[in-house]
């Protein structure tokens, strides 16, 4: 554990702080790059997506909170106010987003998953640092072990206080901060690498993929994570309700389940977005825009065609 890296005007920065810090500064790098540099949306759409963005980084404290004092106050049978989990703030960020696309970003009815999807890298490479944040805080750490990976915690830390050793230091735990770090920087990689493929479902990967990864990785966990009216941890709880969202998604966009609902997307996606024409003032920019879409199956040839007559019909 490393708290403090260094003194600033008598001030100790603790390096929990810095890595969070760097984690933000990577995801805005990361979204930038994805949105202008990649996917080349209308600055304007970008623009907004950056101020959903913002909202959605205080959305993901509040409900990180929320799940978090709910599960300690589960734990404790009373109210406890405090913490954050980061599962909670990703369902409160799931649930949140998608609604603020709908609403505030131009022609997005019916495609509010892919402008959601194309945060995701962000939002990964951001909390992956922000476990290495973990890891020099001293928080979220694992089982006592005698492998190699086993790492020892100085004196006064959470590991040290319960799992005491030699002099007041911990024994040696796992360092589960640094596995979902580097699993999540692997995650990171992949999407990179499989954009053009797999862009509209990154909402989705996620939340199958890291939930069965956090799932496991609760097993080795020895910190206090609160407790829920089940035999599972809070975290995975959580992971359990992602995975079965997350596959419930993928077959709903693929009309297999829940056909009304995907019907109801689809009339959105052909309906007129008089907003859409509003928003982008230059009618061959919007054609543009469109035929991109289009390009990357992210609506379809029939779906282009009929905007494209709509459009052409208000000029």
């Amino acid at each position: 554990m490393v708290p403090n890296v260094f003194n600033f005007f008598g001030y100790k920065v603790p390096l929990y702080g810095v890595m969070v810090s760097l984690g933000i500064i990577a995801f805005v790098i990361t979204t930038f790059i994805i949105l202008e540099k990649i996917e080349k949306l209308p600055k304007k759409i970008c623009n907004r997506l950056y101020l959903i963005s913002g909202v959605g980084l205080i959305i993901l404290a509040v409900s990180a909170f929320i799940f978090n004092s709910i599960f300690h106050s589960i734990e404790e049978g009373k109210i406890v106010i405090g913490g954050i989990t980061w599962l909670g703030g990703v369902v409160g960020v799931f649930i949140v987003m998608p609604i603020l696309i709908h609403k505030f970003i131009p022609g997005s009815k019916g495609n509010e998953l892919y402008y959601l999807s194309l945060l995701m890298p962000g939002i990964i490479i951001g909390h992956s640092l922000g476990r290495v944040g973990c890891f020099f805080g001293g928080c979220c750490y694992g089982q006592v072990t005698d492998s190699i990976f086993g790492v020892i915690y100085p004196f006064g830390s959470l590991a040290a206080q319960k799992f005491p050793g030699l002099d007041g230091r911990s024994l040696p735990v796992l360092p589960t901060q640094l596995f979902e770090a580097c699993f999540e920087l692997l995650l990171y990689v992949f999407l990179l690498i499989n954009h053009k493929r797999f862009k509209k479902y990154n909402v989705e990967i996620y939340a199958i993929v890291y939930s069965i990864f956090r799932f496991i990785l609760e097993f080795f966990r020895a910190d206090d994570r609160g407790s829920t009216f089940t035999i599972v941890s809070p975290a995975q709880f959580l992971s359990i309700i992602l995975i079965v969202c997350g596959i419930l998604t993928i077959l709903t966009r693929k009309n297999i389940i829940f056909h009304k609902l995907y019907n109801k997307l689809e009339q959105w996606k052909n309906e007129p977005q008089d907003n859409l024409t509003n928003e982008i003032a230059n009618p061959i920019s919007l054609l543009e825009e469109l035929a991109r879409l289009n390009k990357e199956n992210i609506i379809t040839d029939e779906e282009f065609e009929n905007k494209k007559k709509d459009i052409l019909s208000r000029l």
